[in-house]
């Protein structure tokens, strides 16, 4: 294996559309990289294959992101995070790294990061491991306890952060990065090739054009989703203070006693405020859960993208690399597999997703009836007061009430809305012609001979 280097100091820049890869096995150990991996690593493809990935681990990274890492890999989970590596003359270049399961082992992308507040997020946090690390070890902790010690506590260290888990951290961080290398590399290259070769790249083009439907669709649905946490955020605070001036007034001899039979309707809601506001706090918990499947959906179709885009750049390379010397160009079977599984999740994750929102629909046309009653009757009463001879005190606590009804009901109209529009969005895309597509580019890569498997060769022209 060949000898890590010391690092030197020298900073390596990525460019905006360079993507690069490599798969391992279950050790961890480099079973083939992309000529983008060998270029940046500055070994050769001999050096790195056979060498564990760690010979591109720069030693300021610690141990316990790592260790989280497999620990993510392990429950059959990718993992995303901003690393700093190594390279071979010992200068440092970041990535945004996404490491997915494979059949057999582990298939890691790379990208430049580039959305600036997440990768000093992810800075922080590796600051944060360092000390944690750094007291470990003076307790007398070998290397092994010091990097469990610091992924035990990688949660803590991330919500303190930015206030997410770790786990949430890389379900916001990975759609944002795949966004921003999109809207970096727009339109997608093309070549003029035949063949399998073109056929891959036709239908990797129309998938990633499919999925970026998906994806707009998706930050439609959570858009609409955090305007109805925050509605209902807002009707309860309102109900709230409706209850509290109804209070005010019921507990006033002199306003209550001119009002005479017009508190009748304040009594009313006060017996049936405790009941929204069940109804107002089941509602905010369901759009929570509704936020968190959305976030999960929004991950998926990253992924997906993230993998539809390394398939066809690592296509247009073997395409402009006429006699595949550069390229292992069998990992490009591994490069479908993990597309097709990230599909499948994806799609799933949609689902499950759609089923929350008919759900949140339904609720929130409950959370609006219950209140609409009372809202009505205490509107009507709003209305009447002004008719009667009452006390200075209760005509200024009656306006306080009547603005207060004015502002539930501007909530319960856009609550309105927006259910409605958020039930507009329940269809799935089409999910039929992704795995229409999937299928083709199956066709087109599949390996045309039994011995491809053992010798990592493919006939794709």
């Amino acid at each position: 294996m060949h000898a890590v280097p010391a690092p030197t100091g020298l900073e390596h820049s990525i460019s905006a559309e360079e993507l690069f890869f490599s798969t391992t096995d279950l050790r961890g150990v480099i079973t083939s990289a992309n000529s983008v991996f060998v270029r940046i690593s500055g070994y050769s493809a001999g050096e790195l294959v056979g060498s564990p990935h760690s010979i591109v681990r720069h030693p300021d990274m610690p141990g316990g992101i790592f260790a989280a890492m497999w620990d993510t890999l392990e429950r059959n989970e990718p993992f995303c995070g901003y690393i700093s590596n190594l390279a071979a003359d010992g200068g440092r270049y970041d990535v945004f790294a996404t490491v997915t399961p494979l059949r057999e082992g582990y298939l890691s992308v790379r990208i430049a990061p580039r959305v600036e507040r997440f990768r000093e997020l992810g800075a922080r946090i590796a600051r944060s491991l360092t000390q944690i690390e750094q007291e470990a070890r003076a307790t007398g902790a070998n290397r092994r306890e010091v990097a469990r010690t610091a992924a035990s506590r990688i949660d803590e260290v991330t919500l303190a952060s930015c206030g997410l888990s770790q786990r949430e951290f890389q379900r916001h961080a990975l759609p944002e990065e795949i966004q921003q290398h999109i809207a970096n590399n727009s339109p997608l290259p093309v070549r003029q090739a035949g063949g399998r070769l073109g056929a891959t790249l036709s239908r990797t083009a129309e998938l990633a054009a499919a999925l970026d439907e998906w994806r707009n669709e998706q930050d439609a649905k959570q858009r609409i989703a955090g305007g109805l946490l925050d509605v209902a955020g807002s009707l309860r605070a309102e109900t709230e203070t409706l209850r509290d001036i109804g209070e005010e007034i019921l507990a006033d001899p002199e306003a209550g006693g001119s009002l005479g039979g017009l508190v009748q309707p304040l009594r009313f809601w006060a017996l049936m405020q405790g009941i929204v506001e069940l109804h107002l706090i089941d509602l905010s918990e369901l759009v929570d859960e509704l936020i968190e499947l959305g976030t999960d959906a929004r991950f998926g179709v990253a992924l997906a993208q993230l993998h539809a885009l390394s398939l066809h750049r690592f296509t247009i390379a073997l395409v402009d690399d006429a006699g595949a010397q550069g390229e292992p160009v069998g990992a490009i079977h591994d490069l479908v597999w993990a597309l097709n599984e990230g599909v499948s999740v994806m799609v799933s994750s949609a689902d499950d997703y759609r089923a929350q929102i008919g759900y949140a629909a339904r609720r929130t046309a409950s959370v609006r009836a219950i209140t609409d009653l009372p809202i009505r009757l205490l509107r009507l009463w709003s209305d009447d007061f002004n008719s009667h001879r009452i006390t200075p005190r209760a005509a200024q606590l009656a306006r306080r009430l009547a603005a207060s009804i004015e502002v539930i009901e501007e909530a319960l109209k856009e609550l309105a809305s927006l259910t409605s529009h958020l039930a507009s969005l329940v269809k799935t895309p089409d999910a039929d012609r992704l795995r229409e597509l999937l299928s083709r580019i199956d066709a087109a890569t599949a390996p045309r001979y039994a011995s491809a498997a053992s010798t990592r060769r493919y006939a794709l022209r």
